[in-house]
């Protein structure tokens, strides 16, 4: 995901949180491979083969284990920024290729393709009129 600062509305609240601990990019790889699942069990001691240490890095599992060691946490699924991510990512592909390899790539209809990518206009065409 390419999420910016600029888009951390599109997370829950407590997505925000835990991003303004751990920094969005470590957010979004929890969320990757957590989101939704059972909570998470912080550890009270950073450890080097630890797997979030592995997962988010060694800063970012030290700012965790400092604000949160010992605890649980929730990592929501955060909905709203994946399928804004992929619909942006869907825009972007549009001017390098077709409706209906988008549609077969990410599972949708063609119908439903047109609608993401709505006013995109391919300004290799722009000479054309």
């Amino acid at each position: 995901m390419n999420l910016t600062d600029d888009d951390l509305h599109l997370l829950p609240t407590s997505m925000q949180w835990l991003a303004k601990t751990i920094g969005l990019p470590a957010v979004l790889a929890m969320v990757k491979t957590h989101g939704g699942l059972a909570p998470v069990y912080v550890p009270v001691k950073v450890t080097p083969d630890h797997y979030l240490n592995r997962l988010i890095g060694i800063q970012a599992f030290t700012d965790l284990v400092a604000e949160y060691g010992g605890d649980t946490i929730e990592i929501a699924k955060c909905e709203r920024a994946v399928k804004d991510l992929l619909y942006r990512q869907i825009r972007k592909e549009i001017l390098d290729t077709t409706q209906e390899v988008l549609a077969s790539r990410y599972g949708y209809t063609v119908r439903h393709i047109r609608n993401i990518v709505g006013d995109v206009v391919d300004d290799r065409q722009a000479g054309l009129f």
